[in-house]
């Protein structure tokens, strides 16, 4: 699927039938990400789309990669796709963004926001990871991002975040390193990076009042257990699974039992 909307388009798929499920990807991933949960979730409709800069959606060199740049196209691939609901799944970075939509579709009354998935959300305030805060660096930054081999970088930034590193499948390696030698795609990446923290998004949650299941990796080295807590709190109408053998990539690592709680909580919210 390519969507256009306006002067850009976003990529991914649009897959199944019945209620529409929006699943947005982490940093520096892709729509890819979703495949093995998608397929366990087949009596719904689930997009997933490619986030400005990743995947294979267009990849500007406008510097607009906050977090709210990236909800207003969100928004408009909603409007574009004529959803009357929507449930919104989102992880890592695609939380932050799935939570400003959230709180837009909420004000707006339309289409109807029917629930929200936050997976390893980036949400309140954290000690940023290492290899973001290298990425953010003047000239050691652009090094970083513009010189290392594609399929080391995404086999190293995978290896550091996953719980049981046998789980990593090399088919997802492969296709996120693709992605990264697309080309501005390391421009995006580096862009984003600069952007991660550039607005209060733990702001909008206590305004969030949609029903709202989070659910993490207890060894996230990433965003850690302690941020999935505060967050699950600060939702009205929030509950909390964890994962206890699972890292920063709940999608890939326990795709079965991550596509079971989502089940399950669907299902509670018909």
């Amino acid at each position: 699927m390519l969507l256009p909307l306006g002067q850009l388009s976003l990529h991914g798929t649009d897959l199944g039938r019945g209620r529409p499920l929006l699943l947005l990807h982490g940093f520096a991933q892709s729509s890819y990400c979703w495949e093995e949960v998608s397929a366990r979730l087949p009596d719904y409709r689930r997009i997933a789309l490619d986030l400005k800069g990743c995947g294979d959606s267009d990849k500007p060199r406008d510097g607009a990669y906050r977090v709210s740049d990236q909800a207003r196209l969100v928004l408009a691939a909603v409007k574009a796709l004529d959803l009357p609901e929507v449930v919104l799944i989102g992880h890592s970075l695609g939380g932050a963004v799935a939570l400003a939509v959230a709180a837009e579709l909420q004000r707006a009354g339309a289409p109807r926001l029917r629930g929200l998935v936050l997976l390893n959300a980036a949400s309140f305030p954290q000690r940023m990871p290492w290899a973001l805060q290298v990425l953010r660096l003047p000239l050691l930054g652009e090094l970083c991002a513009h010189r290392a081999p594609a399929k080391l970088a995404v086999r190293i930034a995978f290896r550091l975040a996953y719980c049981d590193r046998s789980r990593l499948s090399e088919a997802l390696v492969t296709e996120h390193a693709r992605c990264l030698n697309l080309p501005g795609a390391r421009a995006a990446l580096l862009a984003t990076a600069r952007r991660l923290t550039a607005e209060p998004v733990w702001e909008l949650v206590p305004k969030i009042a949609t029903p709202a299941l989070v659910l993490w990796g207890r060894h996230d080295p990433l965003v850690p257990l302690a941020v999935g807590k505060q967050l699950a709190a600060a939702l009205p109408h929030a509950r909390l699974e964890i994962l206890e053998e699972c890292g920063h990539y709940p999608q890939q690592e326990e795709p079965e039992e991550t596509a079971r709680l989502i089940g399950e909580f669907l299902a509670d919210v018909q």
